[in-house]
């Protein structure tokens, strides 16, 4: 597995082209990523959730998640992040809703001073997913989370 590196100037690259000319959007990628870029990323994966994301507090909500985890080393990061995405990719669902949804429960969780980590999250979204495959919910998987989050709150 390739590891992903991104310097300074590829950090500011990214951040104009997610910005699309907004200078206050792009300081705002640009804080996030650069915590996105101090994670032991495969370029696959880096690139695969660079390409996705929509919103900074997307990858902070993924990076945040991932801060949490304890024990994760570099190769166990890569293999984690890795089974993410294929299961991601087996529900058939974009990614984007994916990255969505954790930037949903990532506000939950600091309007209520709490933190969880990427496992947990994870365990919440698929959840949701798994519910609103049941017909629990309506809209994308960021309004089901939302709606699991108001119902039942979270646990993790």
């Amino acid at each position: 597995m390739e590891p992903f590196e991104l310097n300074a100037e590829q950090q500011a690259h990214w951040a104009r082209e997610k910005a699309g000319g907004i200078q206050s959007h792009e300081l705002r990628w640009q804080q996030a990523l650069k915590s996105f870029s101090q994670l032991p990323w495969t370029a696959n994966a880096a690139e695969t959730i660079l390409g996705a994301a929509r919103e900074p507090d997307q990858l902070d909500a993924l990076v945040g998640f991932l801060a949490q985890e304890e024990n994760l080393d570099a190769a166990a990061s890569a293999k984690l992040i890795q089974e993410w995405l294929d299961r991601v990719d087996d529900t058939g669902l974009p990614l984007l809703d994916w990255l969505e949804s954790y930037a949903v429960l990532q506000r939950y969780l600091q309007a209520h001073g709490r933190k969880t980590s990427f496992t947990l999250a994870s365990g919440f979204v698929a959840c949701s997913e798994e519910a609103a495959g049941m017909g629990y919910g309506f809209g994308r998987l960021p309004d089901v989370v939302l709606q699991m989050l108001e119902e039942y709150g979270f646990e993790g």
